[in-house]
């Protein structure tokens, strides 16, 4: 995962793969993000390939720490491969 600040904004762009093996560096990345308190974050996922449970966990994580801050949130270019992973949460993106 790649975090860019542009604004108040902060823009988290996925990888093609996003797993098990990145969730603990993602996760201190995004600890990191959300203590400087980004005024919205977006998620831009055109590249995902592949997702896997834990890594949709961290995503769904951060949305709900986003709620919690009231930091607007969004999900950009969804990939099929997301909206499946979401769909077996019962959660639409």
């Amino acid at each position: 995962m790649i975090i860019e600040k542009n604004d108040d904004a902060a823009v988290l762009v996925l990888p093609a793969e996003c797993t098990i093996a990145d969730v603990e560096a993602d996760t201190d990345k995004i600890r990191s993000l959300i203590n400087t308190r980004p005024g919205r974050i977006e998620v831009q996922a055109g590249s995902l390939e592949e997702i896997d449970t834990a890594y949709l966990q961290l995503l769904l994580s951060l949305v709900s720490t986003a709620e919690h801050w009231d930091i607007p949130f969004s999900v950009s270019n969804t990939p099929v491969a997301l909206r499946k992973a979401c769909a077996l949460y019962g959660e639409v993106v």
